[in-house]
């Protein structure tokens, strides 16, 4: 495969996880941060991944007092001009060093898996 050094779109996907203010329990929601988008938004184009994330975590988590990652991914899709087509590629974020501080911890985690279980009996 080829090298995506130059990726023409960025997209985080993945689950949050955290403690809601009603009823003040844990709770779990679906998030997308399309970086890509992001950037061009501001006149700052350097955004990087572990600011768009604070930024999403700051600013668009509802209900929750706090809200951790708990799975999510990098996708990186480019096109290759080579094979003229689009390349893409998954990067998990428990690999992303840089945003260790955005990751849900064992109690978040605890958490995550008992709702991620409730109803599978």
């Amino acid at each position: 495969m080829k090298n995506l050094a130059n990726p023409l779109h960025i997209k985080i996907v993945g689950t949050l996880v955290g403690e809601i203010w009603m009823p003040q329990t844990f709770a779990t929601m679906e998030f997308k941060i399309d970086v890509t988008t992001e950037r061009n938004r501001y006149t700052d184009q350097s955004l990087s991944i572990s600011e768009a994330i604070e930024r999403h975590l700051a600013y668009n988590t509802g209900d929750f007092r706090y809200a951790l990652i708990a799975t999510g991914y990098v996708i990186l899709e480019a096109w290759n001009s080579n094979a003229k087509k689009k390349v893409t590629r998954y990067i998990d974020l428990k690999d992303c060093p840089s945003i260790a501080e955005s990751m849900a911890g064992a109690k978040e985690m605890d958490a995550f898996e008992s709702i991620q279980w409730q109803g599978h009996d």
